[in-house]
């Protein structure tokens, strides 16, 4: 039995996302996903789509540390339960990075990981988000997709109320999308608060 602390997507938003971009391009090889917390949305994808694909690899990024939008959570036991949940699941196709984003898709560059899918859901400040972005675009194939999550309405806010704009996705989304616009397609997505688009390089 998986063990989560709360449920991130309750009205299955996320989940009809991903399962929209895989009906319409195919069931992924291998999916990177950046920002695991307990695995809800890692074990998920392993349970629902392992039984179309027996080659699905999963890399599961997180140092999983604390991070300024949540704080409230003991981060030890947020890592038990993911580890507890990864070997819950019913496939044992999930690789676990314990590290920094960053270093983790520099190491899969390095190895020439070549993953069809990037679900980045990690560190929400925007300096974060774009480096996410700019390495996982490098290691991304041609006909690739990357999701971004919280890419449109949230904010974070800190302990005053004040919004931070340096603390919230969407600006560093907005950016490297216009940097890239000539070189990948915006998708439609049943949940936009949501952003996914594919690379035509």
């Amino acid at each position: 039995m998986y063990k989560f602390t709360m449920d991130f997507d309750p009205e299955h938003k996320v989940k009809n996302n991903f399962t929209s971009i895989f009906q319409t391009f195919g069931i992924p090889n291998i999916i990177v996903e950046l920002g695991v917390f307990e695995g809800q949305s890692t074990v998920w994808l392993s349970d629902t789509f392992s039984r179309f694909n027996n080659n699905l690899k999963i890399h599961a990024v997180d140092s999983h540390v604390s991070s300024q939008d949540l704080e409230e959570f003991d981060f030890s036991d947020i890592q038990k339960n993911f580890l507890h949940n990864i070997k819950s699941t019913k496939f044992s196709n999930i690789i676990y990075h314990n590290c920094s984003s960053t270093a983790a898709l520099l190491s899969m560059i390095e190895e020439k990981i070549s993953p069809e899918f990037i679900y980045v859901d990690g560190d929400h400040t925007a300096a974060q988000v774009l480096t996410d972005l700019v390495l996982s675009w490098q290691l991304l194939p041609k006909g690739g997709i990357i999701l971004c999550d919280d890419a449109v309405r949230w904010k974070y806010k800190n302990k005053q109320n004040v919004f931070l704009l340096q603390s919230c996705p969407r600006i560093a989304i907005d950016y490297f999308i216009h940097c890239n616009f000539e070189f990948l397609e915006i998708l439609s997505l049943p949940n936009n608060r949501q952003m996914a688009f594919r690379k035509l390089i």
